[in-house]
């Protein structure tokens, strides 16, 4: 112990900790276009007949549609996939820490950074490229 000043470790109150470990969600919500976006991703990631495996950026793509695209659109496919799968993986993560259905009614800032996120990536690639991707 510093003796000028008591740098002694003293136990954290469970209610704080509690509060510290939750985080912090946004006041204002989705909009309604990043909530119908979150809702139709997850219904496809956590389909029970089909769940995509979000370990296999493959499983994200329209196979049909993929095939008959040139070789330029193929790549950019397949390095956006890998990172929608990330991001999905995340999205995943921080519903099941949050209790599951909650995160589209109460998203925390992260969350909504990640779907906005999510979101403007897949239109700017619609837009360029048509709809290659199954969410």
């Amino acid at each position: 112990m510093n003796q000028k000043y008591n740098t002694e470790v003293k136990e954290v109150d469970q209610k704080i900790q509690k509060m510290m470990n939750k985080p912090p969600l946004d006041p204002n919500g989705f909009d309604e276009g990043e909530k119908e976006f979150i809702q139709g991703v997850m219904e496809h990631v956590f389909d029970p007949q089909d769940p995509m495996d979000l370990m296999k950026p493959s499983t994200l793509i329209k196979q049909d549609i993929y095939e008959t695209a040139d070789e330029i659109t193929q790549g950019k496919a397949d390095q956006i996939a890998v990172n929608f799968c990330a991001k999905l993986r995340e999205l995943r993560d921080l519903m099941n820490l949050s209790g599951g259905e909650t995160l589209h009614i109460e998203p925390t800032y992260q969350a909504k950074a990640l779907v906005a996120d999510l979101k403007y990536r897949k239109e700017m690639f619609e837009s360029e490229h048509g709809d290659l991707f199954l969410i």
